[in-house]
């Protein structure tokens, strides 16, 4: 073979392995598009964008999930100066941990709080049934966000995918066992609970409150890593309105 001919057909192989190079990086790209997916653990496309509380100065992450904007992370805005004993926020560790994980809010505190800063109050709380179907309800969040209702969490789960919502949602590390793929950015850490003003199951649970209620005692909440047998999906279950009980928030655009 001339050197000439030699030449064409190395620049014909090296065409050929970018053309092969170039056709793999579209097919892992249309894969992850494909699967409706926006981040694994070496890319991630999601669509990110920011939220400024003007009450304390803080800024959130917030991530776009279909036609919903969630914070990406959990709030920790700190409730002062209360009277009323059932509206409470807790920080079990400190300052630290709840910039991780949020800070864990009774039910009243959650749902009702609005109304030391607006005068708004929706007389909702601890042994009160709350009149909460068609509205937003503002509650501890900023302000354009509000607590999501029922049909918002059941929104986002269909989206992501029912039976996989909790892997998906949940973050790639800070759980014990059953750690998530974090497909769409939401992020969600292992922030347990506080019960009986004590703080537990760190690392291995986690919940949010919806701005929805059974009766006087009881409030819906959606829960990650319920079961061995649940772990991969994202419960929409009843839990107490005790003031000694508090979860963590997540607050959705209005």
């Amino acid at each position: 073979m001339s050197s000439s001919e030699e030449s064409s057909s190395s620049e014909a192989k090296s065409s050929s392995s970018e053309e092969s190079s170039s056709s793999e990086e579209q097919d892992s790209s249309s894969s992850l598009e494909s699967t409706g997916i926006c981040k694994t653990k070496t890319e991630d496309n999601c669509v990110y964008g920011s939220l400024y509380d003007e009450r304390d100065g803080k800024t959130y992450k917030t991530v776009k999930i279909g036609e919903q904007e969630w914070m990406a992370q959990s709030l920790n805005f700190e409730i002062t100066d209360v009277a009323n004993s059932t509206i409470r926020s807790y920080c079990p560790m400190n300052s630290d941990s709840c910039s991780k994980y949020g800070r864990y809010y009774t039910w009243s505190a959650a749902i009702d709080s609005v109304y030391l800063y607006e005068k708004k109050s929706i007389k909702c709380g601890y042994r009160i049934k709350c009149e909460l179907a068609n509205r937003t309800v503002k509650g501890v969040c900023p302000n354009g966000w509000h607590i999501p209702n029922q049909s918002e969490w059941d929104s986002l789960i269909t989206f992501v995918g029912r039976e996989k919502a909790g892997n998906l949602l949940k973050s790639f590390d800070g759980w014990a066992t059953w750690s998530g793929d974090d497909a769409y950015g939401f992020s969600a850490l292992a922030a347990g609970y506080v019960g009986d003003r004590k703080y537990h199951d760190k690392g291995n649970t986690l919940s949010f409150w919806i701005a929805l209620d059974n009766d006087q005692y009881s409030a819906k909440v959606a829960v990650f890593n319920y079961s061995q047998t649940k772990k991969d999906e994202v419960l929409i279950q009843s839990q107490t309105k005790d003031s000694g009980f508090a979860l963590t928030v997540r607050c959705i655009k209005d």
